[in-house]
């Protein structure tokens, strides 16, 4: 791991300020390379976010403990500054659904979580991130797939980052 200081910090501070700083861990790299081949710090380059889905929480007996859960291996305590959103596409729909939730401006946890649940009360504190309400984003029958994408609304122009499922593919009986 090493510590790199972010771009908005480019002037010189005369007291440690935690904000400027973040820790980085770069996953396992070629044997054959030198760690400082990937870590220079001699360069001023932002380190990119990776964000994934890891969990999707749809249980039939418990509604309001439905969730979505990203997970990012590389930004801790992170405020998201791009614009990502959370789209979906409902049943065999082959068009995104208008339903999608923006994520810039949310934090992803000290743990490298955000969690985008239909009800906050239904679990215990600091679990969700972003409440979405019973018909809101969250809420889903299982029949939906999703994508991670970076742009501000659903459109086939987005960056898709991460897809769960298959668009035009219903979710029912199938292992996804």
């Amino acid at each position: 791991c090493r510590v790199v200081r972010i771009t908005e910090y480019p002037y010189g501070l005369s007291w440690f300020e935690p904000e400027a700083w973040e820790v980085v861990c770069i996953p396992a790299y070629d044997a054959s390379s030198h760690p400082k081949d990937v870590s220079d710090p001699r360069k001023w380059e932002d380190i990119p976010l990776v964000l994934f889905f890891s969990e999707f929480c749809n249980p039939s007996d418990a509604e309001a403990k439905r969730y979505i859960e990203l997970y990012s291996p590389n930004k801790r305590n992170y405020k998201i500054k791009k614009n990502l959103i959370v789209m979906k596409w409902e049943g065999e729909s082959l068009t995104p659904s208008y339903k999608f939730q923006s994520i810039t401006g949310q934090t992803i946890n000290k743990n490298g979580f955000l969690v985008l649940c239909i009800n906050w009360y239904a679990w215990d504190e600091d679990v969700c991130t972003l409440q979405t309400g019973y018909n809101g984003f969250a809420s889903s029958d299982g029949d939906n797939n999703f994508a991670l994408a970076e742009c501000e609304n659903p459109a086939a122009n987005c960056n898709y980052i991460d897809v769960y499922g298959v668009p035009g593919v219903s979710g029912t009986d199938t292992y996804q």
